[in-house]
């Protein structure tokens, strides 16, 4: 049995009965087998019967009905040798029941596969790149960065653990007129060190890391910089902060257990020609025009709300030209999938940039996709946090991981979907209490490893727990869980989203905490019973969610903790 395919084969025998018993076509790409969200009214539930009714012209509950009578022989063929009958529900729902030997095989392959349980290979190799974070290199990464990062990197985890070959991409904004500001600005604070006056420029860089640079400068080359032509000065303190920073932007990518495969320089690009390359090919083909002094690409032929100036009067390139030309590379570099997690402010670049890949033959089979990543506020007593001492304007990631930790940022930060707005709750973030969601979960994988400690001190766990005959009804409850894993991995790769992940290993903890507290009302419901056979199939089972937990927490990029000392109330 694989574990990962079995729904999608059951699904497919279903869909065989179907089609032979009414001698009709059905999309077998669709989907009609979930999970219940209550085990009395079944494990697997199927909206076959609504599918059918509008093509049989009959009610969905009428088809249903004949379904289940249809179905109730093959009950008992190999093939559905896992299923242990049929109900119809509701206006047409097909309610399966899986047969409780199903789940002593389903925990037999959990162990065998350990830390590779729940993977699969559906995206057979095929390369994906993954560009997230971003950030230009002319401040300390953002909360609005940290969200990125966190659902970037966990996206990235997901997608490579269902069989994809990803690249973790950063974009490299290090040149333009930001970069040009970053150094004025260092260079305003550098002269005053000195005693000297340079204008700040408007559009300049405030915060402690400015002068922090440019008193390094001061440390180590002294006044070298003072009397040489001011834009010769400018251009040595632009490279040096750059430099500077993204290595700031670095360690703390490093420290919040993001790491990137490659970081792409938009100079490198511009250098390299091959924006011109772009340029010169779209007037080829007839997609620019000149109006208003300005070149405007023609966006709107291609699907975008209005056309866009790729070139300025001023004869630079607007922002959107440099970036057209890099998603190009992408694709030139082998990449069938190109995924991009950008900020709010970015909404209407989708559409052009969708465009322009289009005019470029890139993106025949929708392969480009964009995750709008939305605002994340951060409350402290109710209140919204807005300033920062290190930064001026805004809250650091660095800021927020001194005060809540990597395994909290990263849990808060991928609990919600990337188009949700998403309030930080610093306080609840700290709490060791089951109010803090991503201390609940590392505190019910630490309670097992509590558990068996206890039960080896104790001399009640054997070297080697052998998988019992059968469970009984409190077991099967948390195996049912333990089922939905590959389901949740697989349906969060395909819809890129995190918040399906935070979700289900919370469901599950829940499930374990629920199944302890019956053993608190009734010695004989402990883990660490009396009766060894008992003892011995919960011990098993509990180890099976072990691994599911950690197997969960590592594509979070969270710790999995043996031990824990605040026990959860």
């Amino acid at each position: 049995m694989v574990v990962e395919d079995i729904l999608y084969k059951w699904q497919n025998d279903l869909l065989d009965v179907v089609t032979s018993s009414y001698k009709i076509q059905v999309d077998r790409g669709g989907s009609y087998l979930d999970f219940t969200t209550d085990s009395k009214f079944g494990d697997i539930t199927s909206n076959i019967a609504f599918k059918l009714s509008k093509e049989l012209k009959k009610r969905s509950l009428d088809v249903a009905n004949e379904l289940a009578k249809v179905l109730a022989p093959f009950m008992d063929t190999e093939r559905f040798r896992y299923l242990d009958g049929v109900k119809v529900a509701g206006n047409g729902y097909l309610n399966f029941y899986i047969a409780d030997g199903f789940y002593v095989e389903l925990l037999e392959e959990i162990y065998r596969k350990d830390g590779s349980f729940g993977q699969s290979n559906i995206g057979k190799g095929e390369r994906v790149n993954i560009e997230f974070v971003s950030a230009n290199p002319t401040g300390p990464l953002t909360v609005a960065h940290g969200r990125q990062a966190a659902v970037g990197d966990t996206l990235a985890r997901i997608i490579k653990f269902v069989g994809y070959d990803v690249t973790r991409e950063f974009y490299l904004n290090d040149c333009g007129n930001q970069v040009n500001n970053l150094g004025k600005s260092i260079y305003t604070k550098y002269s005053e060190l000195f005693g000297k006056t340079y204008p700040f420029p408007e559009e300049g860089y405030h915060g402690e890391y400015i002068g922090d640079i440019a008193k390094d400068i001061k440390d180590s080359e002294g006044d070298k910089y003072i009397n040489i032509p001011n834009e010769d000065a400018v251009t040595k303190f632009s490279n040096i902060g750059v430099e500077t920073i993204l290595g700031c932007i670095k360690k703390d990518l490093t420290d919040f257990r993001v790491t990137f495969d490659n970081y792409y320089s938009q100079n490198t690009l511009e250098k390299s020609g091959k924006v011109e390359e772009v340029v010169e090919y779209l007037k080829q083909v007839n997609l620019i025009y000149e109006k208003e002094k300005a070149f405007w690409l023609k966006t709107t032929a291609f699907g975008d709300q209005q056309d866009r100036v790729l070139i300025k009067s001023d004869r630079t390139y607007t922002y959107r030209t440099p970036d057209i030309a890099y998603h190009k590379d992408k694709f030139e570099r082998g990449f069938k999938q190109v995924i991009d997690l950008w900020g709010p402010d970015h909404h209407a670049h989708v559409g052009t940039m969708q465009s322009a890949l289009k005019m470029l033959g890139c993106d025949n089979r929708g392969n480009f996709t964009v995750l709008i990543v939305q605002h994340c506020r951060l409350l402290r007593g109710g209140e919204e946090v807005k300033m920062s001492k290190r930064a001026a304007t805004y809250v650091t990631l660095r800021e927020l991981l001194d005060e809540v930790g990597c395994d909290a940022a990263r849990y808060f930060f991928a609990m919600r979907k990337t188009d949700s707005h998403l309030d930080f709750d610093i306080d609840v973030a700290k709490k060791q209490s089951m109010e803090n969601p991503v201390y609940y979960i590392q505190y019910a994988y630490a309670r097992i490893s509590s558990i068996f400690r206890k039960g080896r001190e104790d001399g009640l766990i054997e070297e080697g727990i052998k998988p019992p005959p059968a469970f009984g009804a409190e077991e099967i409850t948390l195996a049912r869980e333990l089922l939905k894993f590959p389901y949740i991995v697989r349906s969060a790769a395909e819809n890129l989203d995190t918040e399906r992940m935070t979700r289900y290993l919370y469901q599950l903890a829940w499930t374990l905490q629920s199944y302890y507290q019956k053993g608190d009302k009734d010695k004989q419901l402990r883990v660490l019973c009396e009766d060894e056979k008992i003892r011995s199939m919960r011990l098993y089972t509990i180890r099976a969610v072990q691994i599911v937990i950690k197997n969960g927490l590592e594509l979070l990029g969270i710790n999995a903790p043996e031990r824990m000392e605040q026990q959860i109330s």
